[in-house]
């Protein structure tokens, strides 16, 4: 019995759903940056010299990239395995672009344990 691509078992919802998931546990790293670049990184001019928290300013460039890198590489892997690996294989693009809605949700969830 011949199977169509499109019924093939890599392509189902629950792969897909899986697969965003671990792209999301990827995307934890840009959201630790980012979340730390909004809430820790201070606000307040440094000229001054009050207000001015300079252990801060040393973890900057590392948070601006982290979150860069980090999120090239959550961009480029979604890109592959939601758009050019269904192309390929033949499976429904609808399925794999659905399930990239699911990528927020462990950054989500580190975010409130506490963990980020």
């Amino acid at each position: 019995m011949h199977r169509d691509r499109e019924d093939a078992p890599g392509g189902g919802v629950v792969v897909a759903a899986l697969a965003n998931l671990l792209i999301g546990v990827l995307a934890i790293v840009p959201a630790f940056c980012l979340h730390w670049l909004v809430v820790e990184y201070p606000l307040v001019d440094c000229v001054s010299g009050l207000g001015c928290d300079k252990e801060a300013e040393d973890h900057v460039a590392g948070a601006m990239a982290g979150a860069a890198v980090g999120g090239v590489v959550v961009l480029g892997a979604l890109l592959v395995v939601d758009v050019a690996m269904p192309l390929q294989e033949g499976w429904p693009l609808c399925r794999w672009l659905g399930a990239a809605v699911l990528v927020p949700v462990p950054a989500t969830l580190a975010l409130t344990a506490g963990w980020l």
